[in-house]
């Protein structure tokens, strides 16, 4: 009977789990925000919270609130920057974070998101990944927009086979670029070369999984606030929408 009981929860759905991940690392300037995040989606969810970060930033958080899941694994020799040259920004241990994500559905959001909506009513069982399409425009709306495939500052992730070998995959893409194995004529350096340049390119190469946009209301960055012709369901910026700098907490 229990084992019945066991293979009916499988089948069904019932315990899986669901809940927000952040992955933070580095000097805390650069997370400075974290708190006022969470403050501001706590506004609209009751999901569970857990940050995959490093030792520093761990300390830093639970001093301030230990009722968030702390997953310290981020420092190790695998998240040390391997590309020619020297660089403001690394996003190879976000990347390798993402190997620690916690829950059967995460929603993985970046330190400067900000929600006035839920978003629960983007999940739904009929795709594996989900997210919007990166767009930054350099000049006006119909100006040759420069478009990423996705935008990792806000990505719904089902842990499952299909997420399996589309992250393999994408770090697979990022070593083999990092280390010169593959290269792009157009790349004067690999500052370009993040999680979310690979995890695109991933989700370009793979005939299997199952792929959801999200409407681009869910992640706006501030420039192309007066652009867009839907609501805001959620900011992504460092900034408030007139453009002055969001206080911290």
């Amino acid at each position: 009977m229990e084992l019945l009981r066991k293979l009916w929860q499988r089948v069904s759905g019932e315990n899986k789990t669901t809940g927000i991940v952040y992955i933070i690392y580095g000097a805390p300037h650069i997370y400075r925000h974290i708190f006022d995040s969470i403050s501001q989606v706590r506004n609209v969810t009751d999901l569970p919270i857990s940050i995959i970060c490093d030792r520093r930033a761990a300390e830093i958080i639970s001093s301030r609130d230990q009722s968030i899941n702390l997953i310290c694994k981020i420092g190790h020799d695998n998240d040390i920057d391997r590309r020619p040259g020297k660089y403001q920004k690394c996003f190879k241990p976000k990347l390798n974070g993402l190997s620690y994500l916690p829950y059967d559905t995460n929603i993985v959001i970046d330190c400067d998101c900000f929600f006035n909506k839920s978003f629960e009513c983007l999940l739904s069982d009929d795709y594996d990944i989900g997210y919007c399409k990166e767009a930054n425009y350099t000049r006006s709306w119909d100006h040759s927009p420069y478009i990423w495939p996705l935008n990792s500052g806000f990505i719904v992730i089902k842990k499952n086979k299909e997420w399996f070998k589309l992250y393999d995959t994408t770090v697979k893409i990022y070593n083999d670029y990092e280390l010169g194995i593959c290269t792009i004529p157009w790349w004067s350096d690999l500052r370009q070369l993040t999680d979310q340049w690979a995890l695109g390119m991933a989700i370009l190469r793979s005939h299997t999984i199952t792929v959801k946009i999200f409407p681009g209301g869910w992640n706006v960055r501030r420039p192309n606030v007066k652009r867009i012709d839907s609501d805001i369901y959620m900011l992504h910026s460092r900034f408030h929408k007139d453009g002055n700098y969001r206080p911290t907490t």
